[in-house]
């Protein structure tokens, strides 16, 4: 299990697209592997960084996906607009990209994906009336195995595997060459790799799994964001 990032890895730049206050526990995972991060709301100065990472927050307006409300929540319409333009972005310069929870959602639907604006219930995934998150089992495939252009050098992730959740929100159909590797019991996707592109998504959260008291959370956090550090070192 890799610790900390190589120095080559510690002089790559990543952006985090978000607001400063809602990013602490990004801030505190990429801290966690010694690596150089900026949070920005500036889509403008993106192409000095080297990898992007979109990371969870609100619901995504339906109105940027031209659909109706049907249950969405805690809107940021300016920040979606700003996140899908990063991603654009870093999509078409074929960059590193790393989604959690509403970033994983962003790049489903960038790709045309389908989006459950709220899950029936009951559901594995809200975040408790404690405001702790949910915990369930994802089976995994393994990523090695994946039909793509580039290479995940860390070990698999076990068949089953304890993740945490806080959503409620889903993906339907998964987007254009996105290879789901991770699904809960109830059939919702947890984890896409992209066949082409250096892109690694998840829904539930290795960020806050990493800074778990569970050694066993920790340990599945940390790995979630080895694959990530694997892309990064290409």
């Amino acid at each position: 299990m890799i610790l900390s990032a190589s120095n080559h890895l510690t002089k790559k730049r990543i952006a985090i697209v978000g607001r400063e206050k809602q990013t602490v526990n990004y801030q505190k995972a990429l801290d966690f592997f010694s690596l150089r991060y900026e949070v920005t709301l500036s889509t403008g100065n993106l192409s000095g960084f080297d990898a992007l990472l979109l990371p969870g927050g609100g619901d995504i307006d339906p109105v940027l996906i031209s659909e109706p409300d049907m249950g969405s929540k805690n809107i940021d319409r300016e920040l979606d607009i700003l996140q899908f333009q990063a991603l654009d972005l870093f999509v078409k310069s074929k960059k590193p990209i790393l989604g959690i929870c509403k970033g994983f959602q962003l790049i489903e639907l960038y790709f045309g994906a389908s989006l459950i604006q709220d899950l029936p219930l009951p559901s594995l995934h809200p975040v408790q009336e404690n405001g702790a998150d949910s915990l369930h089992f994802v089976h995994c495939r393994p990523l090695s195995c994946a039909r793509t252009e580039h290479s995940f050098s860390s070990p698999d992730f076990p068949e089953k595997v304890l993740v945490n959740s806080a959503h409620h929100q889903g993906i339907q159909k998964n987007g254009r060459q996105l290879y789901p590797f991770q699904e809960a019991e109830d059939g919702i996707t947890e984890g896409v790799c992209h066949e082409t592109l250096p892109i690694l998504a998840f829904q539930w959260h290795p960020e806050r799994m990493l800074l778990s008291e569970d050694r066993k959370l920790q340990q599945t956090g940390q790995l979630a964001f080895t694959f990530f550090l694997s892309l990064l070192s290409v």
